[in-house]
C-alpha cells in the first residue's frame, strides 16, 4: 500500500521542488514562423516553457509539437519544443499546453504574404536623394519590424591641413511600424563630416508579425495567452522580403559578396527570452 502511494505521489509532482518555491503558472513563450529556406517556403515552431512540475504536451491545432530539449532546476522543468507544421497565410491556430496543473491557451492569425515594393534588389542608392522603403500590406498584421543595414567606405572631410582619413561606417536601425513604408533621410544615413562616399551596399529585411511584440521594454500587459499559464504567442511571416542595395561611388566598386542573413529559430528564440528575463517578472523568476 505504501509504495502504491509513493508511486502516485511522484507521477502527481513529477519533477521534485527541493528549493520548495511556490508554484504560480508556467511561463511560455512560443514563435511561429513562415520563413524562406533555401527554395522552399516553410512554417516552423519553436518555443520554451518554464515552470511545470513535468514535461507538458505542446500542441498547434491539435499537431503536438516535438520535445528537443528539457532539463529540471530547481524542482521545476525547463523545456523546448520545435516542429514543421502546415498552416497557411490567413489560417487562424490555436496554441494548447497541457502540464499537470491545466491547459494554457492562445490564438493567432499567421500574417499574409506581401513583398517590398520600392526599392527592387540591387538598386542604386544615390548620395543626394533620402532612402525610401514601401512595401505591401500583409494581411492581418498588427505591425512590422524593419531591419536597415548599410555600410560605406568613405573619405572624410577634415581639417585640410591633416591628411585625409578613409575608412568604413555602417547605419544599422531597427524599426517597428504599423505603417508600410519607410524614409530615412541623407543626414542619417551619411552624417556630416563625410566628404564622399566610394562604395558601398546593404539589405533591408521586413517581417509581419500577429500577437504581442517582445522588444525593449516590453508590455506586459500584451500577453496573450491565457489559462494555467502566462506568456505569449506569436505568428510572424518573414517570406522573401529582403532587399540588397548598392550605394553609390566615385570609383569602380571591387567585388562586393553580399551574406544573405539566415533566419535562425533558436537564436531568435534565445534574443527574445534575454528580453523577457530583463523586463517581465514571470520569466525572471526561471532564470538561470
Amino acid at each position: 500500500m505504501a509504495i502504491s502511494v509513493l508511486l502516485i505521489l511522484t507521477l502527481f509532482y513529477g519533477c521534485k521542488n527541493d528549493s520548495h518555491i511556490i508554484y504560480e503558472e508556467p511561463a511560455i513563450l512560443i514563435n511561429l514562423t513562415r520563413y524562406e529556406s533555401g527554395e522552399t517556403t516553410q512554417t516552423t515552431v519553436y518555443g520554451s516553457v518554464e515552470g511545470t512540475q513535468s514535461v507538458p504536451i505542446v500542441s498547434i491545432d491539435d499537431e503536438i509539437l516535438a520535445l528537443s530539449h528539457s532539463v529540471t532546476e530547481d524542482g521545476f522543468c525547463k523545456s523546448r519544443f520545435t516542429g514543421d507544421i502546415s498552416i497557411e497565410p490567413g489560417q487562424e491556430c490555436e496554441l494548447m499546453v497541457s502540464h499537470n496543473h491545466g491547459v494554457a491557451r492562445a490564438t493567432v492569425t499567421l500574417p499574409g504574404d506581401f513583398e517590398i515594393a520600392i526599392p527592387r534588389d540591387y538598386d542604386t542608392l544615390h548620395l543626394d536623394e533620402d532612402f525610401i522603403l514601401n512595401w505591401n500590406t500583409s494581411n492581418d498584421a498588427e505591425r512590422y519590424e524593419l531591419w536597415v543595414y548599410l555600410e560605406y567606405f568613405h573619405r572624410d572631410d577634415i581639417d585640410p591641413d591633416t591628411a585625409e582619413f578613409e575608412d568604413w561606417s555602417h547605419f544599422d536601425s531597427l524599426v517597428i511600424t504599423t505603417d508600410t513604408s519607410l524614409l530615412v533621410t541623407i543626414e542619417r544615413l551619411f552624417p556630416s563630416g563625410i566628404d564622399t562616399v566610394k562604395y558601398g551596399y546593404g539589405y533591408m529585411e521586413i517581417y509581419s508579425e500577429n500577437g504581442p511584440s517582445i522588444r525593449y521594454p516590453i508590455d506586459t500587459t500584451e500577453r496573450n495567452i491565457t489559462g494555467n499559464g502566462v506568456g505569449y504567442f506569436i505568428a510572424y511571416n518573414r517570406n522573401c522580403n529582403r532587399v540588397h542595395t548598392v550605394i553609390e561611388n566615385d570609383s569602380i566598386r571591387p567585388p562586393v559578396t553580399i551574406v544573405r542573413p539566415v533566419y535562425s529559430p533558436i537564436s531568435f528564440l534565445n534574443s527574445q527570452m534575454q528580453i523577457l528575463r530583463t523586463y517581465d517578472p514571470k520569466f525572471m523568476q526561471f532564470e538561470e
